[in-house]
């Protein structure tokens, strides 16, 4: 596989918000729900009748129970992988009838996640599982990029990164839907093997890609 998988997937999550219309990635626990119960992202992503990211990109996976966060996969070199999927978002969207808008009278702030990225994130370039090299995918959205400081913390940090052999793969937009925040896509992984030559250092520029407001760092080397 000449592309990353972390690319692959990242790529298929993106192209998932343009498909899931009116609501995008932030509606889509609610509009695959059922009787009243939101399915985790981790299920979502799995499943082939429901968004397929795995499968269309030559990964082959096992569908996540309905209310897990982990999803197991291999790509075609027989490598094993089990990602973490986690989402946080800062902002508030509500449904009225047939649309999804951004509540701008909402202004309690977040409530605090249950996990902290700099303690889990360290923890990939040793833990496995069943020989499957663990991961870590972040999906959340925001207003303002210092929303988030307290949330990343230090893990997308170059030195913390290269510490620990972890490679981070980042992808933002902003939202395609009109509602005034953006999109990003954060995943984790060891750094298991070499970059591909050429590639440039996580910290460096990010680089655009077409003119969507999208952007793509590569993986963190030390």
């Amino acid at each position: 596989m000449s592309t990353f998988w972390q690319i692959l997937i990242l790529d298929a999550i993106e192209a998932l918000d343009r498909r899931e219309e009116p609501h995008g990635l932030y509606g889509i626990r609610q509009a695959h729900s059922s009787k009243g119960r939101l399915p985790k992202l981790a299920h979502l992503f799995s499943s082939p009748g429901k968004t397929d990211i795995l499968r269309c990109n030559g990964l082959r996976g096992i569908q996540t129970r309905f209310g897990a966060s982990d999803i197991w996969f291999s790509t075609g070199s027989g490598e094993c992988f089990v990602l973490q999927v986690l989402d946080y978002a800062t902002t508030k969207v509500r449904h009225y009838g047939s649309a999804y808008r951004l509540d701008e009278h909402h202004s309690k702030e977040a409530s605090e996640p249950d996990w902290e990225l700099e303690r889990l994130v360290p923890k990939l370039s040793t833990r496995k599982h069943n020989d499957s090299t663990r991961g870590i995918l972040l999906l959340t959205h925001f207003r303002h990029e210092k929303e988030l400081e307290s949330l990343l913390g230090r893990s997308t940090d170059p030195d913390f990164l290269g510490r620990y052999q972890i490679a981070h793969f980042r992808r933002e937009w902003q939202d395609r839907y009109g509602r005034d925040f953006r999109t990003a896509t954060h995943l984790w992984t060891s750094l298991v093997a070499p970059v591909e030559p050429g590639a440039s250092p996580n910290g460096g520029l990010a680089t655009p890609v077409g003119n969507s407001g999208l952007t793509e760092r590569s993986p963190s080397v030390s």
